[in-house]
């Protein structure tokens, strides 16, 4: 809000009033800055047909009336504006005194800037609940989703739509297990002004990059303008990317990913955070015109959701640990039930195979089967069921159930 009022040119406003707030009149029949800045308006009862004067009835905004220039007619509502009256904090129907004038201008003001500060709080309680619900609604995907390439994809979408980012990256710190050496690779990347075909690929850690500087000190780097990174900086922009496309990195937000342990497993880095989600960024004009920096807010919700996806990351390598466990049982124990017969050797492999293979062509059908479908889910624990489906031979004598043993069959005669 500011101190300016706004003043119908159709007014004659006392001298002496004028004088009681030198340089805060703006004499005007254009009242779009006023609305869009939460100042005061003064109308003329004359004051029609003007779009500003629309706006201000549409949008029920405070005004003072000026009725003591001789023309009793009040702007209150005429018949055309009957929907939509004004919205009258006070009518001057006599020319009033300074003192007085001053008063009401000023408990006016008091009221535009209470009514600004309501709508301030409203809208941020507002975006915060909306936060909120994207939040949860993060957390539950994440901690159901087990495909890990899915899941990464998933945290890049939903953290771009929350900063309202035009582009995003991922990046995941991978250690050899013989060296112990430590490289990055490339996971995930998405442009919506500029998509391009991408394949992951490996990437040595070094403070001389951006996402690596992140990577090795767990430091957040947030940038106005990538193209402006100080001399003295560690880590240093490439512009390759922007010179081989035509496309213009400018903010940019770069922070490390840290699970549970506080360990840092990858970074994510966005860039060009855009005033609305919609807009594409076909040119540098466009860029200079639609980019706005990151804020200390987009920081915060940022290195929450990408600790989040960190924790979420480490789950799904724990439960597939725990797959790969439970897969090496069933097959130690398919082995051993079969080493004891010889001439079943292979069986419950096979028995397997075949069925997952009839299992999938259902699923393919869409003739008589085609409402019947095998998640992978279901495939995988139907050819667990295949594997283990002799383990009863455990039970029964060695020497009875043999497949090789004679078995001779006695029938009535008929």
């Amino acid at each position: 809000m500011n101190n300016l009022l706004y003043v119908s040119i159709k007014i004659k406003l006392p001298p002496d009033l004028q004088k009681s707030f030198e340089g805060e009149i703006i004499f005007t029949d254009n009242f779009s800055s006023a609305l869009e800045n939460g100042a005061g308006v003064i109308l003329s009862p004359e004051a029609k047909g003007n779009k500003t004067l629309y706006d201000i009835r549409q949008s029920m905004y405070p005004v003072l009336l000026w009725a003591c220039d001789g023309n009793k007619k009040t702007a209150r509502g005429s018949e055309d504006d009957s929907e939509n009256p004004l919205n009258v904090y006070f009518e001057f129907q006599e020319t009033p005194d300074s003192a007085f004038f001053s008063r009401i201008v000023k408990n006016y003001r008091n009221s535009l800037l209470q009514a600004e500060r309501e709508k301030y709080f409203r809208e941020e309680s507002e975006k915060q609940e909306k936060l909120n619900r994207e939040f949860l609604k993060v957390g539950i995907a994440l901690s159901a989703e087990r495909d890990n390439s899915k899941l990464l994809n998933y945290i890049v979408v939903k953290i771009r739509e929350i900063t309202r980012s035009d582009a995003g990256s991922l990046y995941l710190l991978d250690a050899d297990r013989k060296s112990g050496d430590v490289s990055m690779i490339f996971k995930i990347a998405q442009n919506d002004s500029n998509p391009t075909d991408f394949s992951e690929f490996r990437m040595p850690v070094q403070k001389k990059s951006i996402a690596g500087y992140v990577a090795i000190t767990g430091e957040v780097i947030k940038l106005d303008d990538a193209y402006s990174i100080p001399e003295s900086a560690e880590y240093g922009f490439n512009k390759s990317y922007d010179e081989n496309t035509g496309y213009r990195t400018k903010s940019m937000l770069t922070v490390p990913m840290k699970n549970h342990k506080n360990k840092i497993i990858g970074v994510i880095q966005l860039i060009n955070k855009k005033r609305e989600m919609g807009i594409i960024l076909s040119g540098h004009d466009v860029v200079e015109q639609s980019v706005i920096p990151f804020d200390r807010a987009d920081v915060e919700i940022v290195l929450a959701l990408s600790s989040l996806a960190a924790v979420s990351l480490d789950n799904n390598q724990l439960y597939h640990e725990i797959e790969d466990l439970f897969e090496c049982l069933v097959r130690a124990s398919a082995k051993a039930i079969e080493q004891r017969d010889p001439a079943t050797s292979g069986h419950s492999s096979r028995v397997a195979k075949y069925t997952v293979a009839l299992a999938e062509a259902v699923s393919r059908d869409d003739g008589a089967f085609s409402n019947i479908d095998f998640t992978e889910d279901h495939l995988k624990g139907l050819r667990y069921a295949c594997l283990l489906h002799d383990f009863g031979k455990y039970q029964v004598n060695f020497q009875n159930y043999l497949e090789s043993s004679q078995f001779h069959f006695y029938l009535p005669n008929q």
